[in-house]
């Protein structure tokens, strides 16, 4: 796979009476250790709304903010007190993860703040909506909400180098093994995630429907968000109808729109199907039942989170270059020991070519299902699992880029999903998603042209964060730092 690069912006400081450029050693520093105003010119600014590039253009940004969008040539250098040199660079706004794990059950915090963290920002991942951030026990500590939230006020403040919590979900929700929810229990813990203000509620696949409508119902009261996995026994139309703010993975589709889809979701016992059912909701997918299901989504505004990733490591579990990824070596090994073990099982559930090329066909059915629904108007946003298994954190959010590329999206399209159209999402397109006077000023430096090859996305000079400027040495000690960090 082609390694993550990361090239060393030039910069320039001009001291207002001194006209006199820093010296090398100097320019290595990050803009956070400077003054909080600074000009970066000579960029090419891509409208992620349209396309449109801004040549040879200047941005000055000030306490956090875009101040000034202009033409390079129209401003006089001398007027600005530190100045960088963007030349032929490209600029985006910072990438969002619609759909990270950071805390895990009884998980060490510092592989969220020394492994995760680091990977995020040295990617130019500033924003992240994480999708089990609360523990349902007091035992899956240390990391709970609690913490979490005093991370997120951290970041914020500039304390810690870490992506914005944008949002942050409940525990994944699943009824209890012997008995349902009942209407009261329901109501309660619906009220105590409004009172811990919880962003999201996740659900999960052992929800049961009657369960799911209860939650919905008193979610919509509290205007709490449900997303997550769907309930095996619902449909992903009767989801959306009843409430549904994101479905998240791209089986659903699968499990919805073959002729034995009403027998499968009565009797399923995991959302893992057995092969040759695999084979059968490949070969028998029924177009017109998934089209039907595209605008049952559209008209609840039920958005859509596809990690085709997940799905492209079960496909791809065997395959030797796959499994030995140059970025392996930012993983634990503890952790990247897990991630073979777990690729050596789905492999070992069916190892002959018939079990293998039903997950191989199962991950690229998705990849067409994405590629219809867009074209259908389903909105899609970039969400990764990152730290699933073979799902690099920071690096997933590029490589999800790709494989949306993959299903048909445009490159413009593909970084939509993960900026503009992440934060309309949000309810926060006043303040992110694109480059404009009065956002915040989170948006990275390419060096080549994202809209004429996706893979430029992974070719960062500097990243630009919380109004500071974080050049390639900065980016590069993240990754050192994740390198180095021991489990």
């Amino acid at each position: 796979m082609k390694f993550f690069k990361i090239v060393l912006l030039t910069m320039a400081s001009i001291q207002i009476g001194f006209a006199q450029n820093i010296d090398a050693q100097e320019s290595s520093n990050s803009m956070s250790e400077l003054e909080s105003t600074f000009l970066i010119q000579n960029a090419n600014i891509i409208n992620v709304e349209n396309g449109q590039m801004l040549s040879d253009h200047s941005i000055l940004v000030s306490d956090g903010k875009i101040k000034s969008i202009s033409p390079t040539k129209e401003l006089n250098s001398i007027n600005f007190s530190e100045i960088i040199d963007a030349k032929g660079s490209f600029v985006i706004p910072g990438l969002w993860d619609m759909h990270a794990h950071l805390r895990g059950n009884n998980l060490p915090s510092e592989i969220i703040t020394d492994w995760m963290m680091p990977l995020f920002m040295a990617n130019g991942v500033t924003g992240i909506r994480d999708m089990t951030s609360s523990c349902e026990t007091d035992d899956q500590g240390p990391v709970c909400l609690a913490q979490m939230r005093e991370w997120q006020k951290e970041i914020e403040a500039g304390t810690l180098d870490g992506p914005r919590f944008l949002s942050l979900s409940s525990f994944q929700l699943n009824s209890p093994r012997e008995r349902d929810y009942t209407k009261q229990e329901i109501k309660l813990m619906v009220e105590t995630f409004d009172e811990r203000n919880i962003d999201l509620i996740k659900v999960y696949t052992d929800l049961s429907p009657k369960a799911y409508k209860r939650v919905t119902h008193e979610a919509k009261k509290h205007n709490i968000p449900v997303g997550g996995h769907i309930p095996l026994r619902m449909t992903i139309s009767r989801a959306s109808t009843k409430g549904l703010r994101s479905l998240e993975h791209a089986r659903d589709f699968l499990f919805d729109c073959f002729p034995d889809s009403k027998s499968f979701r009565k009797l399923a016992k995991s959302q893992d199907p057995p092969i040759d059912v695999m084979h059968a909701m490949v070969d028998q997918f029924e177009e017109k039942k998934s089209q039907k299901i595209f605008q049952v989504m559209i008209r609840n505004k039920t958005w859509y989170v596809p990690t085709h990733l997940t799905r492209r490591m079960e496909a791809f579990a065997d395959n030797f270059e796959f499994l030995n990824d140059d970025r392996n070596q930012y993983i634990p090994t503890m952790l990247l020991n897990s991630w073979k073990n777990d690729a050596k099982h789905v492999v070992a559930i069916d190892s002959t070519k018939h079990g293998r090329d039903a997950y191989m066909k199962f991950y690229r059915k998705g990849l067409e299902i994405t590629g219809k629904a867009h074209k259908a108007g389903v909105r899609i946003v970039v969400g990764t699992d990152g730290g699933d298994s073979f799902v690099h954190p920071g690096f997933s959010v590029h490589d999800e880029l790709k494989e949306l590329v993959k299903a048909g999206l445009t490159p413009l399209e593909a970084i939509q999903a993960a900026t503009l159209h992440s934060a309309e999402f949000l309810n926060l397109q006043k303040s992110f998603g694109s480059i404009e006077v009065g956002k915040n000023a989170d948006f990275i430096l390419l060096q080549q042209n994202p809209l004429a090859d996706i893979e430029n996305t992974q070719n960062m000079k500097a990243v630009i964060y919380r109004g500071e400027y974080f050049n390639s040495d900065k980016l590069n000690s993240w990754l050192d730092k994740a390198r180095n960090f021991k489990l």
